[in-house]
């Protein structure tokens, strides 16, 4: 495939009349390899929770080898292998991966 979307169990399409995860996939520029919502930056974490930028409720990756090794490290991470959420170890390794990581991802 050329792309791949993720949608969790409890998203919500409001507007079915047309196919909005193909026009914003349209518009990835030849060199984004993941499209990704972020959340409020103003979101203030629970006590004793870590704040998360990424809402990785809604993710496209493009069918690419870049995309399959960052899948392969994003689920091997160190963090997810002692149970920290998906989102947290997502902006992990975009603060850990500078723009190696962050040039990919939109």
């Amino acid at each position: 495939y050329d792309w791949v979307v993720w949608v969790d169990a409890d998203v919500l399409f409001m507007d079915l009349s047309g196919d909005i995860i193909a026009q914003v996939i349209e518009f990835a520029k030849p060199d984004i390899h993941m499209l990704v919502c972020l959340d409020d930056p103003e979101f203030l974490p629970a006590e004793g929770k870590r704040a998360t930028s990424t809402n990785t409720g809604t993710i496209a990756m493009r069918g690419s080898n870049w995309s399959q090794e960052f899948l392969s490290t994003w689920w091997s991470h160190d963090e997810a292998q002692i149970g920290e959420s998906d989102q947290t170890v997502l902006d992990l390794l975009m603060s850990e991966g500078g723009t190696a990581v962050t040039n990919h991802i939109a």
